[in-house]
């Protein structure tokens, strides 16, 4: 199992490959599992880090907030945990709108977007 620390909580994540990063974002009541068809074939070009998000997966026992702010910043300090300073970021469904606010916050983090089946909203909130 791996963890990172994340406002001083662990944050389950899975690595596979080498290469290049990518983020996978998944969406509102799922798993980083929800990848698991597509891993061993990204893992094949990339570093594909994949986290269960904070209150999903194996990161369930992390206390709210669980706003986009709080998200964005839970995966900006595992990408410091793992010493990577930029990488491509693909968020599907809820994962794409905190991937957007990731971007939004850390802007110099995503060397590219990828969005699959999600939305924009006030970000302010």
């Amino acid at each position: 199992m791996n963890s990172a620390l994340a406002s001083s909580e662990l944050l389950y994540f899975s690595e596979r490959g080498s290469g290049p990063p990518l983020l996978l974002v998944h969406g509102l009541m799922v798993s980083g599992e929800m990848f698991q068809p597509v891993i061993e074939q990204l893992a094949t070009r990339h570093r594909v880090i994949v986290p269960d998000l904070r209150g999903h997966g194996r990161s369930r026992g992390l206390p709210p907030p669980y706003t986009a702010a709080q998200l964005a910043s839970d995966l900006a300090r595992l990408l410091d945990h793992l010493g990577i300073d930029s990488t491509a970021v693909l968020g599907y469904s809820q994962g794409g709108a905190i991937a957007q606010q990731l971007v939004l916050d850390h802007p110099k983090r995503c060397e590219r977007l990828v969005l699959a089946c999600t939305y924009a909203f006030n970000m302010a909130t």
